[in-house]
């Protein structure tokens, strides 16, 4: 059967399996919408019938002789999207935008136009009631002015929103005033959004967002540092409908109540929270928060920290998580990367951590006995006996993946050997609480870090134990790294 005797539906089909879910404005050479367009009218007629074909788009900050051609291209595709719900996306890669080593001189050059019209009363306002997906870089005051200023409600199908913000390279923070922070409208009267990520880098307070807390499921400001009070006013706020969620709390400007909105809360329980990423700056000025969290639902808890001064304290977290022992799978702990310095200059010294007693381990084990993956920061070490418990099934009697350092490692390999045997014959070993899970589950992934010198010599021991017949089950994943700094 000729093409042009196929039915419109069955055309379509082919159509969509041809090009990427998104339209790329300005649209590259080798753009199959076009191509396809060009091929006949029955098919260029068929296609500009189709809204479904338009409504995602990505707009890219592509330099151009005449930005307004830019935005001529963008008001031809929403006329072609017609009346279907949008995704908009004006965060494009500008290192694919701009020309091979050359960097964005201005912040203007990261917005679709370049800065030579305002994105917000250009393109988003004129389809503002059919965005269901927005994503942008918002630079200068006047368009960041504009975009906070748009009336309540106006975004109604609004369902995700990721939304930078960037006064610019030099001037970085957005000089609004106390009144003019207080009366951003947008993010009001929003009933269908569910998902806000925002990466705020000009000074805007999250809660003067005012954004609809009580419906949102997944929050990210992890980039967007805030004080323990606005924090734990979030997750008030939030309380009934949040399931995942990053943030960034510093806790060296520690300031009480920090914003008229932030609450005196003497405790916050997150009831749906199931992911929760926290990065935290020097918690060890004030743990308070960690005690008045409660996270009933938690699944997944992964923690970042960056305290020089007081390393990982584990009894901060024990008391958080002893709320949450049935249902906690996953605990992740790293250390923030240093900061970085100018060229030329001796890297900072990595800090040791401090030291730790076995029983500090032992007691966050212990409150989380359903714990399928353990993750833990470098330098941070398992003693000798409380790896033994694990191999016993005293602890973490359900952990399948497992992620250290060592100075040696010689230890963890045996440690699986007797662990997954018990886990075969379903045996446990002296000293099991009856608190814990009946069952032992068998270890099938680690990753374990040791000093350069020592990873061969692991490699080789843990290649002769399968040469035996044990651990052909479980993956090792062996590195060498410089832990010397770590040595007593």
């Amino acid at each position: 059967m000729p093409l042009s005797n196929f039915p419109d539906k069955l055309l379509l089909v082919i159509f969509f399996l041809c090009f990427e879910n998104v339209t790329v404005i300005p649209p590259p050479q080798s753009d199959t919408r076009n191509s396809l367009a060009q091929v006949c009218q029955q098919w260029r007629r068929l296609m500009l019938a189709t809204p479904t074909i338009w409504q995602n788009a990505v707009f890219s900050p592509i330099p151009f002789q005449r930005p307004i051609n830019l935005l001529r291209l963008a008001k031809l595709w929403l006329r072609r999207s017609q009346g279907a719900l949008l995704s908009l996306n004006f965060c494009a890669d500008t290192r694919s935008a701009m020309p091979a080593g050359q960097l964005p001189t201005s912040a203007q050059q990261l917005m679709y136009g370049g800065g030579a019209f305002n994105i917000v009363k250009s393109i988003i306002l004129p389809c503002a009631s059919r965005i269901r997906s927005l994503t942008c870089i918002i630079c200068t005051k006047s368009v960041i002015k504009s975009f906070l200023k748009i009336p309540l409600g106006t975004l109604g199908a609004l369902e995700s929103v990721e939304i930078t913000f960037l006064n610019d390279f030099v001037y970085r923070l957005t000089p609004f005033t106390q009144e003019e922070n207080s009366s951003f409208t947008v993010f009001q009267s929003l009933p269908n959004l569910r998902r806000a990520i925002f990466h705020i880098f000009n000074g805007i307070h999250p809660l003067d967002l005012q954004l609809p807390w009580n419906n949102l499921a997944i929050i990210d400001l992890g980039s967007t540092a805030m004080s323990p009070d606005v924090f734990m006013t979030i997750i008030h706020f939030s309380t009934h409908s949040l399931t995942e969620g990053f943030f960034q709390i510093d806790f060296t400007t520690y300031i009480y109540l920090d914003h008229p909105l932030a609450q005196e809360i003497p405790h916050a329980e997150a009831r749906q929270l199931q992911r929760l990423r926290l990065r935290l700056i020097d918690p060890g000025n004030d743990h308070r928060i960690f005690s008045l969290l409660q996270l009933p639902s938690i699944r997944e808890l992964r923690v970042e920290l960056h305290d020089p001064s007081r390393g990982w304290e584990m009894s901060i977290f024990t008391s958080m998580l002893e709320k949450s022992a049935t249902t906690l799978q996953v605990l992740m702990f790293s250390d923030l990367p240093p900061p970085t310095v100018p060229d030329g200059a001796p890297p900072a010294p990595r800090r040791p951590q401090r030291d730790m007693s076995y029983t500090e381990l032992e007691e966050l084990f212990k409150t989380v006995p359903n714990l399928r993956a353990l993750h833990l920061p470098l330098g941070l070490f398992i003693h000798a006996p409380t790896m033994e418990m694990i191999a016993c099934g005293q602890l973490l009697p359900l952990l399948v993946t497992l992620k250290l350092s060592s100075l040696s490692g010689v230890r963890v390999p045996f440690a699986v050997v007797t662990r997954n045997a018990l886990a075969k014959y379903n045996l446990r070993g002296l000293g099991t609480s009856d608190l814990a899970p009946r069952s032992l589950a068998a270890i099938s992934y680690v990753f374990i870090m040791v000093p350069h010198q020592d990873e061969q010599v692991l490699k080789d021991q843990v290649a002769v134990l399968q040469g035996l017949g044990y651990l052909m089950d479980v993956e090792f994943n062996i590195v060498g790294g410089d832990l010397n700094c770590f040595k007593k």
